[in-house]
């Protein structure tokens, strides 16, 4: 083996490190960041069970309750806001939307349903949009989940 071969065998290891090196730190850094996302969606989720007056809204929406109306506009624009956040993720595909659906569309769909919630909040302002449209997304994918045919397994991965 002369001086030559060495060199360039040594080169073609150092290149194939790298490159290993480099594909393994792609792969970690995408993994870190689906669990970043997937932590930040969690702690919106949270903010829905764990904040007593949010989660006041969502018995008030799961049982149609007319108080809903008296509720403080502040507490309603926070619970909006958590949809708002969400959508802004979903639309940037950090979160498959079929997540979304999944843990979330319920109570969206439900409070740009109910004429209550909306009573101090003037519903057709365009400071809404993100979430009336982001309702909207999740009452389409709840009409096709409502065929069994269209369930589709891998919609609901990260």
């Amino acid at each position: 083996m002369n001086f030559e071969m060495v060199k360039e065998v040594s080169i073609l290891i150092g290149v194939v490190g790298t490159i290993t090196t480099l594909i393994i730190g792609l792969v970690k850094f995408r993994l870190y960041s689906k669990q970043k996302h997937f932590e930040r969606f969690q702690e919106l989720r949270r903010k829905l069970t764990e904040n007593e007056k949010l989660r006041q809204i969502c018995d008030y929406l799961d049982f149609k309750d007319p108080k809903i109306e008296t509720v403080d506009y502040k507490d309603k624009y926070d619970f909006i806001g958590i949809f708002e956040d969400i959508t802004i993720m979903m639309n940037s595909g950090l979160i498959k939307k079929e997540i979304v659906y999944y843990m979330l569309a319920y109570y969206a769909i439900r409070c740009s349903e109910n004429d209550p919630f909306w009573k101090n909040i003037n519903r057709q302002a365009p400071y809404w949009r993100l979430f009336h449209d982001f309702a909207l997304q999740m009452k389409e994918l709840e009409k096709k989940n409502l065929n069994p045919n269209s369930f589709n397994r891998n919609d609901y991965t990260l």
